[in-house]
């Protein structure tokens, strides 16, 4: 989900109830939006554009906790004149990387991770996973536990701190590089998936 209600106990906006104010708009049933974007932390998820692309054509979202300034804004200074969403979300990302780029300090030298993905193409993704998954519920049910678990170690994960523990963290698994980490054990699926994941992204930056 996302986000926490600091006016009513902490409450979290679920993406059942994104989901279900979504389907009461337009953009359900007549046209998707040409593009979904969210200043906020890890929303670059799998399970959140699997919701959004019944509602939009591409999703621009981060993995990473954000700094706390935030996306810088101007890039919507092209949104009238932007030839194609690619185009608009490839100004988006670019402008927020050089708005970080030129205020790095001592003092102020935060993670970013930024993204925007094709939503047309997401099936490929999640078949491809799909795919994937398959082989590895079977090889945990005949006990191969300590192999995959070795492979999910050596993906790249988000939202722990440097302070907590995995289990304290939300620890997001990057999904290309999830399928690097698992190609020893499986090969054909792990280069399935890991293409899915290069074929979706119209744009994207990191500095960690």
């Amino acid at each position: 989900g996302f986000g926490s209600d600091e006016l009513n106990g902490g409450d979290g906006l679920l993406l059942s109830e994104m989901r279900e104010a979504m389907d009461h708009t337009v953009f359900k049933s007549h046209a998707r939006l040409d593009w979904v974007g969210f200043d906020a932390d890890m929303m670059a998820s799998v399970e959140n554009a699997v919701l959004w692309r019944d509602y939009a054509s591409c999703m621009i979202a981060s993995e990473e906790v954000e700094a706390s300034c935030g996306w810088n804004y101007r890039f919507l200074d092209i949104l009238n004149t932007a030839p194609s969403a690619a185009a608009f979300a490839d100004s988006a990302v670019g402008s927020c990387r050089a708005y970080y780029d030129e205020n790095i300090s001592a003092l102020h030298h935060p993670d970013l991770t930024l993204s925007a993905v094709d939503l047309d193409r997401l099936d490929r993704v999640t078949n491809a996973l799909d795919t994937l998954v398959q082989p590895v519920m079977e090889d945990l049910r005949n006990g191969r536990y300590s192999d995959i678990r070795a492979c999910r170690d050596r993906a790249r994960f988000f939202g722990v701190s440097q302070s907590e523990s995995r289990e304290a963290g939300c620890d997001l698994a990057d999904i290309a590089d999830l399928a690097s980490a698992f190609s020893d054990l499986y090969p054909d699926q792990a280069d399935l998936l890991y293409q899915a994941c290069e074929g979706i992204l119209l744009a994207r930056t990191a500095n960690m």
